[in-house]
């Protein structure tokens, strides 16, 4: 008989993210460079599907199952815009990478291993970072992790929710606010959570039984309760902008089996296979047939025209889902390529007409889609046979074609190389993907984690900084 063969314990769920930089899609220049730093939570990042339990049927998001869970299941991906990407791996163990500016890593920033240069910056500046995954102390039985811009959570094999980092708008759901780093995993008090799902600077929970809560800023209502002057957090300079310290319910959301929490507008998946969505609409991201101004967001959970939904992602300022035929249907702020040439049409926001879906639109020429995953500009999908499809902004190589993009697209002053249908990356053995702003991530069959595009802060998780366009191995440190 043989000596089994000894191997790294496998990546079980990924959760990733590039940094956020810029304002809102469809409302705003995005003429910074897209490696530096803004640790406020002014400009927001991108999504988190977030993973959820097994037990739902078909619902494309599966719970990564108790510690050393042994051979590799079903997985799905999480992003957020923060910088850093982390994984949990089959013993429960979790490891991150990438920025580490507020202890978004789980280890404090002076006690990081490495320091990065923010590109661009004058003069030149460097801020904490590790270019390979590094364990979490004290986390040894998550089965689920997301990101967001600057935090991050995992949910635990007795179904408590942990989060650590950035807390300036109440994002870790402690019901208090810092501006100086978490890196400690803190518990937040909840009932017990099923999922969690992380955008820029907010955060929800699903509950085992059903109900959401959320938690975090709330300028433009995404955690469902009304932006109100009688919680303030501070911006990180003195700004007093709303928040909800504490999760709070959702109202009138129950029987959800999916959260996923966008820059700042936040959709729930029901029992039913249909879509409720809140936050923000300025560019149409909640798929509702219309605009709203950024001064009157959507407050309470609105019905999407969408049926047999299996899952969903929300992006920067744009929306896509998964049918259960496999298909994929995108809404939202088109300019860049993110619908993936689903039909769109004009819509008029507060810096002119723009190129939007208002409602669900088929991306065509795509089947077989088993995971979706939408970013702050882009896009990616894994595919049923092991293969992965990006499309949208691709000037990091985020795209992973493995050749820079020719087309280019327009976005206020300034152009990108971009992707306007779905794009092949080379990989064959995708089990799921993982979307941040200016980065993509893959966890691969044999428990592999691959990443490429922006890699300004090690977000790729390969020891160096330097962007790829092609997918990666991230290296995770014992």
């Amino acid at each position: 008989m043989k000596a089994p063969r000894r191997t790294a314990r496998r990546a079980i769920l990924l959760a990733c993210a590039a940094v956020a930089i810029g304002t809102a899609c469809g409302s705003e220049g995005d003429a910074r460079d897209a490696g530096t730093v803004d640790s406020g939570f002014k400009d927001a990042g991108v999504t988190d599907a977030g993973a959820i339990d097994a037990a739902v049927p078909d619902s494309g998001v599966t719970d990564a199952g108790p510690a050393d869970a042994g051979p590799l299941r079903a997985v799905a991906l999480s992003a957020a815009s923060a910088g850093h990407a982390c994984a949990v791996l089959s013993d429960g163990a979790v490891r991150c990478w990438g920025l580490n500016d507020n202890g978004q890593l789980g280890v404090a920033p002076s006690d990081s291993a490495s320091r990065c240069r923010v590109r661009g910056s004058s003069p030149s500046r460097s801020v904490p970072c590790e270019t390979q995954g590094r364990a979490v102390t004290g986390v040894t039985d998550a089965r689920q992790v997301a990101t967001g811009n600057g935090s991050t959570c995992v949910v635990r094999a007795d179904r408590s929710l942990w989060c650590w980092g950035l807390n300036n708008a109440g994002e870790l759901g402690t019901g208090a606010t810092s501006l100086q780093p978490t890196p400690t995993p803190t518990r937040v008090d909840l009932p017990p959570v099923r999922q969690v799902a992380l955008g820029a600077f907010h955060g929800c929970a699903l509950l085992m039984d059903g109900t959401v809560r959320c938690w975090g800023a709330n300028r433009f209502s995404q955690t469902g309760t009304p932006a109100s002057t009688v919680n303030q957090c501070d911006e990180g300079d003195g700004t007093p902008v709303p928040c909800v310290p504490t999760p709070t319910a959702v109202a009138g959301l129950s029987g959800v089996t999916q959260l996923t929490a966008g820059r700042n507008h936040t959709c729930a998946l029901l029992g039913d296979r249909t879509l409720r969505c809140w936050g923000l609409n300025d560019s149409a991201q909640l798929g509702l047939g219309r605009l709203d101004p950024d001064t009157t967001p959507q407050v309470t959970p609105a019905a999407v025209s969408l049926a047999e939904v299996a899952e969903v992602s929300a992006g920067g300022s744009h929306t896509c889902a998964r049918r259960a035929d496999g298909s994929l249907q995108c809404w939202g702020w088109a300019a860049l390529g993110q619908l993936g040439g689903a039909p769109s049409g004009s819509c008029t926001t507060a810096s002119g007409s723009v190129p939007c879906a208002l409602s669900p639109a088929a991306v065509p020429d795509l089947s077989g889609v088993s995971v979706v995953s939408a970013g702050r500009f882009h896009t990616c999908v894994a595919l049923t046979g092991g293969g992965a499809r990006c499309f949208g902004r691709d000037d990091n190589g985020q795209i992973g074609g493995g050749v820079a993009s020719t087309a280019r697209c327009s976005f206020s002053f300034d152009d990108f190389p971009c992707a306007r249908t779905p794009r092949e990356v080379p990989i064959t053995n995708a089990a799921s993907v993982s979307v941040g702003d200016y980065h993509s991530c893959a966890l691969t069959t044999d428990g592999a984690v691959r990443c490429w595009g922006n890699n300004s802060y090690g977000q790729l998780g390969n020891g160096a900084t330097d962007d790829q366009n092609a997918p990666v191995s991230v290296r995770l440190l014992p």
